[in-house]
C-alpha cells in the first residue's frame, strides 16, 4: 500500500513539482515562501528516486550515470543541496564528513511582480506590486536567479528530460494545478 497515493509515477511527481512553484511563488511571508521553496526542492530531488523505481534501476553503480549527468545542471544540484540541507541541516560526503555546498547562497530579497486578471466581464487588469518578497538562489557559478526562475529552470529540465528519455508525463488540469474544488 502506498503511504503517498496521489504520487505513483515520476509524471505525478512533475505535476507536484509544479504546484510546488505555484505555491512558492505566490506566497506572501518570507517564512512561508522558504517553506515552499524547500518543498520544491524536496520533490525535485525526489523526481531522481521515481525515475530509478520507473527504469528499475536500483543497484547503486547502475544509478551513477544518472546521478553524473543531473551533476551538471547546475539548477538540479542547487535544488539538490536546498533539498538536502533542509533535511540534514549539514551537507555530508560519502565517509560522512561535513561538505560545502556548491551553491552559494539563498538569500531573502524582494522583487516587484505584476498581477494580471480578467475581471467578471473580461476586462483585463495589471497591477504592479513592489517589494513582494522573494528568495535569490545564487548559483555555483555565481549566476543569481529569482525563485520563479529558478524553479521554473528545474521544472523545464524535468519536462526535457522526461521527453528525451520517453518517460510517460500527463499535465496536470488547470482546476488541479490551482486547488480549485469543482
Amino acid at each position: 500500500m502506498a503511504l503517498t497515493p496521489t504520487l505513483m509515477s515520476p509524471s505525478d511527481l512533475l505535476c507536484k513539482l509544479a504546484r510546488e512553484q505555484y505555491r512558492a511563488f505566490h506566497a506572501q511571508h518570507p517564512a512561508h515562501k522558504a517553506d515552499h521553496l524547500y518543498n520544491f526542492c524536496i520533490t525535485a530531488l525526489a523526481i531522481k528516486d521515481f525515475i530509478f523505481e520507473q527504469l528499475g534501476i536500483t543497484n547503486r553503480s547502475h544509478k551513477q550515470p544518472y546521478h553524473d549527468e543531473w551533476a551538471k545542471v547546475r539548477e538540479l544540484v542547487a535544488a539538490t543541496e536546498i533539498a538536502n540541507t533542509s533535511k540534514h541541516l549539514v551537507l555530508r560526503d560519502n565517509k560522512q564528513n561535513p561538505k560545502l555546498p556548491k551553491t552559494k547562497s539563498v538569500k531573502h530579497t524582494t522583487s516587484s511582480v505584476v498581477d494580471v486578471y480578467l475581471d467578471k466581464v473580461g476586462n483585463l487588469h495589471k497591477v504592479l506590486r513592489e517589494n513582494v518578497p522573494d528568495y535569490e538562489i545564487e548559483l555555483e557559478d555565481g549566476t543569481t536567479l529569482q525563485l520563479w526562475q529558478f524553479t521554473n529552470a528545474v521544472i523545464r529540465y524535468w519536462e526535457i528530460y522526461f521527453q528525451s528519455n520517453s518517460i510517460p508525463y500527463n499535465r496536470q488540469s488547470e482546476d488541479e494545478y490551482y486547488g480549485n474544488i469543482t
